[in-house]
């Protein structure tokens, strides 16, 4: 049985490492998260900032995620 996708809890299994690398190589965005301290079981702060951004960007990001 398939799960539904859900932004926070893609964002607390993909390693902080990957996600800081993603969103900056490929969109330029998310620079104010401290993504080196975050903590992996806390993908709010990463879905907040996303939801900030424009309805473009955010359909580009969650057809990649």
């Amino acid at each position: 049985m398939a799960l539904q996708y859900s932004p926070t809890q893609f964002f607390l299994r993909v390693p902080s490492s990957l996600l800081a690398r993603h969103f900056k190589e490929r969109h330029g965005v998310l620079a104010e998260i401290a993504f080196d301290k975050r903590k992996e079981a806390d993908g709010n702060p990463i879905f907040e900032a996303v939801t900030k951004l424009s309805g473009k960007r955010q359909a580009e990001i969650e057809t990649e995620c």
